[in-house]
């Protein structure tokens, strides 16, 4: 070989030498890393950049430019999996922006969609509806990614470029003809799938990646095709007063949103078997199906973790549409008490509450001792103002289920919002004692405190607020709620509650200024 050559060889081995170890010290040094890539490209020295390109990704996974340079040193070795995977998570993880997704389709092609394969045991087909869910639907495909065979998607109409994206991840994309049915979508995704068992996800769901491991166990354990899994939504929200809210507790540090969250469960995992569809234009169950089928029904411990809540005018907007459909579901089922609930629970979310009374009643004709129906009146009329109306449905909850802690929150409201602080007070003490991460308790109790006068007493409790979890709602509840104290004519009440907030913004300024 030319002694020129070879010189020249070492010299850009020692190059790339040098620029190995600055990078592992100062990866974010842009020219650094271009620097870097240029020397491997121009030396030959493609599959060397890949593999240390490939380490510094895992040590600092959110950086672009090195992700970039990566997929192309990937596509140039024609390891277009490697290069897929890559792309995937910078689609992920990045603004999205037409060309990307255009690249990343391109690279698509040449590997073809995930597909169920011959000869492995438990498949697993992904099935989902989506229409305009480009924001979310790259977080949900790529934590599904490794863990599913397939993927259904089932696109009913969308403007944006939802199916681009859904290609780009593996998934099949169908176009389906909206019928102004949940049910028969879904059902139709459930024709297309090949695997031997289905989960069912939205566009704006995710499983954490550090469940995946169970998931795929729970399917070995039982791969007789008999059993279906109930699975606990966390639907995260910005509200702390829904019924059954929980705070964030820090479990699962990447997936938490919000202020907390209020759990929803349904059967999402279960084999792929014809006689299992859904029932139900909206609010859609299997959960009919599966019991008709005489399949054993289990707890799945895994959570599956929800944001569509996060977006409160979206969310409107989609609950006004349910509940629109929720008045025809409930014209096809009779008095339903399944139906019922459903279209209550959404007039409240659509605050509209003399509707959701008339539907709790309705309930309640054939289920009197239905708890959540009267903890949800109270509810209720505690938003119209009716305070002892608010106080004996909270007392009935609380005859059926004495260990409900909403009930005993609701009659401490009202009891508060009825001039009656000291015994408000009492009913606070006592359920913060037992349930000391109820913040919602917590926040009353405050209240309560400074209505009765004791403000230093309440501006402690409202700091330890300020530093939880809901926090940034602080002044927003504490102003609602100082007005509906106005409105009720409990003017000492909403001054002494002004007091206590006038004492915690000082002694923030004291702090500051120290």
């Amino acid at each position: 070989m030319n002694t020129a050559l070879i010189n020249e060889t070492y010299q850009r081995h020692e190059v790339l030498d040098d620029l190995e170890k600055e990078l592992l010290s100062n990866p974010g040094d842009c020219d650094l890393v271009r620097r870097y890539f240029d020397v491997a490209v121009t030396s030959m020295q493609l599959d060397r950049g890949r593999t240390f390109l490939e380490k510094l990704l895992t040590q600092f996974p959110s950086y672009r430019q090195i992700r970039t340079l990566y997929i192309s040193l990937c596509l140039q070795l024609k390891e277009y999996h490697a290069a897929m995977a890559a792309i995937e998570t910078l689609i992920a993880f990045s603004n999205l922006e037409d060309d990307l997704i255009d690249a990343a389709l391109n690279v698509r092609a040449k590997i073809g969609p995930k597909r169920v394969t011959q000869g492995k045991l438990n498949h697993l087909s992904v099935c989902m509806i989506a229409r305009n869910e480009q924001h979310y639907l790259p977080a949900c495909l790529n934590a599904i990614k490794r863990f599913a065979d397939e993927i259904v998607l089932l696109d009913t109409g969308s403007g944006d470029r939802t199916p681009d994206i859904a290609r780009v991840f593996g998934a099949r994309v169908f176009h389906y003809q909206w019928q102004e049915d949940f049910a028969a979508a879904r059902n139709a995704g459930l024709e297309k799938a090949e695997g031997d068992w289905v989960l069912i996800l939205d566009a704006d769901e995710i499983i954490a990646e550090q469940d995946l491991e169970g998931l795929r166990t729970i399917l070995a354990e039982h791969d007789g095709g008999h059993t279906a899994f109930l699975m606990e939504t966390r639907n995260y929200t910005h509200q702390a007063n829904a019924l059954k809210w929980n705070a964030n507790d820090g479990r699962y540090p990447q997936f938490e949103a919000g202020i907390g969250w209020f759990p929803s469960k349904k059967i999402r995992l279960f084999p792929n078997n014809p006689s299992i569809r859904f029932n139900f234009p909206v609010h859609e169950l299997v959960d009919p199906s599966v019991q008709r089928a005489g399949l054993d029904i289990q707890q799945c411990h895994i959570p599956i973790h929800h944001y569509g809540h996060l977006n409160e005018k979206r969310n409107r907007k989609k609950a006004e549409a349910y509940f629109r459909m929720g008045y025809e579901k409930l014209d096809q089922l009779g008095e339903d008490v399944g139906a019922i609930r459903e279209l209550a629970v959404q007039a409240g979310q659509l605050e509209l509450w003399a509707e959701s009374l008339a539907l709790w009643d309705r309930l309640l004709k054939s289920r009197p001792e239905f708890r959540d129906a009267w903890i949800n009146m109270s509810g209720a009329y505690w938003q119209l103002g009716q305070y002892q109306a608010a106080l004996r449905h909270a007392e009935k909850a609380l005859e059926i289920d004495g260990q409900a802690k909403e009930a005993h929150y609701n009659i401490a409201v009202s009891l508060l919002m009825l001039g009656k602080a000291e015994a408000a007070m009492t009913v606070l003490s006592d359920l913060t004692e037992k349930h000391d991460d109820y913040l919602a308790a917590r926040f009353m109790m405050a209240a309560a405190s400074a209505c009765r006068g004791s403000i230093k007493e309440a501006a402690a409790i409202f700091r330890f607020i300020e530093n939880s979890a809901v926090g940034k709602a602080l002044v927003f509840g504490i102003q609602d709620f100082a007005k509906r104290l106005q409105t009720a004519g409990l003017t000492e009440y909403a001054a002494n509650l002004g007091i206590t907030v006038k004492l915690i913004s000082s002694e923030s300024n004291q702090k500051s200024c120290v």
